[in-house]
């Protein structure tokens, strides 16, 4: 069943009202009806599933029968890769850094530029 994006979501809210892009989604696109069953998401780590109650020219309404929480955790990965020229290995470590990579690899090939290693 897709999920449908909620920025507004949370997870104390029982009811809630569904309007532009996704309503569009959810009535035309998906054909949902008064009655149906959905899931929503806030992309913060809130899954809900809710019954659309009623269906406006505009936006529809929804209530909720239950929410998830998920933490989030980012995933393991390690990255090897090859050294380069100058200092530019430094900005290879910066960056996969600011992507959430945990473990690096400085590896030496046949066709690896840098020569002497400090």
């Amino acid at each position: 069943m897709p999920c449908f994006y909620t920025p507004h979501l949370d997870d104390k809210k029982k009811f809630l009202k569904i309007e532009n892009e996704e309503f569009h989604h959810i009535i035309n696109v998906f054909r949902k009806n008064k009655g149906d069953k959905i899931i929503l998401s806030n992309g913060k780590g809130i899954l809900a599933n809710a019954i659309i109650t009623s269906i406006e020219k505009k936006s529809l309404n929804v209530q909720i029968d239950n929410i998830n929480k998920f933490s989030h955790r980012k995933p393991d990965i390690a990255v090897a890769f090859s050294l380069l020229k100058q200092k530019n290995d430094f900005l290879i470590v910066e960056k996969l850094t600011e992507l959430g990579i945990r473990e690096f690899f400085p590896i030496i090939t046949d066709r690896t530029t840098k020569k002497n290693i400090p």
